[in-house]
């Protein structure tokens, strides 16, 4: 998390951006793309999983109960 925190202030910078770095340097524009691409999966990540989890105990409930049913 920590990382996530000092990435935060990285990308505030208005000069990181995809299309400003990759003009000065192919690799570091693609670095830059990169990173950006992992902190946006993280966050996505983090909102998305707790759904998944409690879909998955609802699932598994579900499938409990129609057992005891039948």
């Amino acid at each position: 998390d920590w990382i996530l925190v000092e990435m935060e202030k990285i990308i505030a910078d208005p000069i990181y951006k995809f299309d400003i770095i990759d003009r000065k340097s192919k690799a570091a524009g693609t670095l830059c793309k990169w990173s950006l691409a992992i902190v946006s999966y993280n966050k996505v990540y983090k909102y998305v999983k707790p759904l998944d989890d409690s879909a998955k105990e609802a699932k598994a409930l579900s499938e409990q109960k129609l057992v005891e049913l039948n």
